[in-house]
């Protein structure tokens, strides 16, 4: 019966034990502390990535928020241009239309 203990396709897993199950039991605890290690190496990169898209995402909404806000108050500006147009047109026609008559 082959051996339980033959080539193992993990980053230069063991092969052929010749010291045992000792060096075996080793050799996986050093791999699963490097996996940790990874492991907490990418969930604190995660969470700076986190925090900088959220502060980003912030930024971007009081932004909207400004440009909404600039937005509205053009729009009621143009209202009032436009409230204040009508009556000085109509007032300029009705003024020509005296200068006019009176000047016949």
């Amino acid at each position: 019966m082959p051996s339980v203990e033959a080539d193992l396709d993990m980053d230069s897993g063991p092969q052929q034990k010749s010291g045992g199950d000792a060096e075996e039991l080793e050799f996986y605890k050093t791999q699963i502390q490097q996996l940790e290690d990874e492991l907490q190496d990418f969930q604190a990169s995660s969470k700076e990535l986190e925090h900088e898209l959220e502060k980003e995402l912030e930024a971007s909404e009081k932004v909207h928020r400004e440009l909404r806000q600039k937005n509205e108050a053009l729009k009621y500006e143009v209202e009032e241009w436009k409230v204040g147009l009508v009556p000085s047109t109509v007032n300029g026609e009705i003024l020509c239309i005296l200068l006019i008559s009176l000047g016949s």
